[in-house]
Order: structure tokens, then C-alpha cells, then sequence
């Protein structure tokens, strides 16, 4: 009887060890899948950081289109969308030869070039950078588009 008395606290003794065991590895797991988590939710977050958006709207233009058939006009206003503050202010330093090119862009095409209006804000935003020294455009947007 003194046997099964003694070894009666050991099996006790091992489940106790057994069990602290697992809620020691149980902690750890949660620790280590909480630090990976937190640390993908970061990296997240710093990629969808978004850069400052400076505009810079510019008066409408009104050009005559290049269709030799027919006597027809557009006015547009473009805004101009940059990421670097420094970009504004070389753009209105710029202004006369932006509107140069703008026009002169606008004016050679006829109406059906026009209807493509992606093609044309692509070859408006490289013209228009052709023309910076630091940096680049971001995007153009059209507020006004009227063909007469």
C-alpha cells in the first residue's frame, strides 16, 4: 500500500509539469504569432502611407481644333496634381510656356482624337513634364471638356 501511496504524488507531479509545459508553449506560440502580426499590420501601413497632394489649377483654355471640314473649338480646364510642394511653385514660374504647350498640344488634334481622353491626358502629363527640371507630374484632371 506504501507503494501506490508514493507513486500517487509523482503522476501528479508529472501532470502538473505536463500541463505547465503546454501553457508555457501555448504563451510562446501566442507571443510569436502576436509579434509576426503586428509587425505584417506595419508594414501595411506604411506602404498605403500616401504622399501630399499639391494642385495647381489653371485658367480654362479655348482652342480652335485642327478639323479642316468644320469650324470647332474645345475649352478645358486641367488641374494639375504633383506630389512635391516645390513642383507648384516652379509650375507658376512656368505658366506662359505650360499654356504655350498646352494649347499648341490641343490645337493639332481634331475631334476624334479627342474621344480618347486617357491617350490625351498621357501626351499632355509627358509634355508637361518635358518641361519641368526637378520631378515629375502625378496626374492631370479635366474639369471642364466641352467640344462646340
Amino acid at each position: 500500500m506504501s507503494e501506490q501511496a508514493a507513486a500517487k504524488p509523482k503522476n501528479w507531479l508529472g501532470f502538473w509539469l505536463a500541463l505547465a509545459l503546454i501553457l508555457i508553449l501555448v504563451a510562446v506560440g501566442t507571443g510569436v504569432g502576436v509579434y509576426f502580426f503586428a509587425r505584417q499590420q506595419a508594414a501595411g501601413a506604411e506602404e498605403t502611407k500616401q504622399l501630399p497632394v499639391y494642385q495647381l489649377s489653371l485658367r480654362p483654355f479655348t482652342v480652335n481644333l485642327a478639323d479642316s471640314n468644320f469650324r470647332r473649338y474645345l475649352r478645358v480646364q486641367i488641374t494639375i496634381e504633383v506630389n512635391k510642394k516645390g513642383l507648384v511653385s516652379e509650375l507658376k514660374s512656368k505658366e506662359y510656356r505650360l499654356r504655350d504647350t498646352i494649347i499648341n498640344l490641343l490645337s493639332g488634334k481634331e475631334v476624334a482624337e479627342l474621344a480618347e481622353k486617357d491617350v490625351l491626358r498621357r501626351e499632355l502629363v509627358n509634355a508637361i513634364n518635358d518641361l519641368l527640371d526637378e520631378g515629375e507630374i502625378a496626374a492631370i484632371y479635366f474639369e471642364e471638356f466641352i467640344i462646340q
